[in-house]
């Protein structure tokens, strides 16, 4: 799995970057193995995010939010990764009605895993510095839930 290679996008930003599974970190990939089981749960080393996981077939979408003072929570970010292709509806679900860095039409070939910030990231601006590494983690996490050879 070490010799696989996953294209990642920023959507907002149009920053785009690959990663081997040694770049990622194994602590937080443990984290995230441990939410992925239960769909929803708090990431104490990214300062209390809730991150919630929503399987679709061979392909993962999740949102990160943060908690409010009221009972609801706010979607700072959206996450997709896809392994294998199924991930067509997500690439597109993602630039419905959105201007953004990147476009519908120029969907990557798998794997990918695609961020797309969101207006609740403005609660937790610092989350910035972060969310590229916990959408890379998120992604070789899924890929380790599945065993897949990349």
């Amino acid at each position: 799995m070490d010799d696989g290679v996953f294209l990642h996008f920023n959507l907002t930003t149009g920053v785009r970057r690959s990663t081997h599974r040694r770049d990622a970190d194994d602590r937080a990939i443990a984290e995230i193995l441990s939410s992925l089981r239960d769909r929803t749960a708090v990431l104490p080393s990214r300062q209390g995010i809730v991150l919630v996981t929503v399987p679709q077939g061979r392909s993962l979408a999740a949102a990160v939010e943060v908690p409010t003072k009221s009972i609801f929570r706010r979607n700072i970010a959206s996450i997709a990764v896809d392994v294998d292709g199924s991930g067509r509806a997500m690439w597109r679900r993602l630039h419905e009605g959105r201007e953004l860095a990147t476009h519908e039409h120029e969907r990557p070939t798998a794997p990918w895993s695609a961020l797309r910030l969101e207006a609740g990231l403005a609660v937790v601006p610092d989350a910035a510095r972060w969310l590229h590494d916990l959408e890379r983690d998120l992604a070789w996490a899924w890929v380790t839930a599945l065993a897949v050879e990349l």
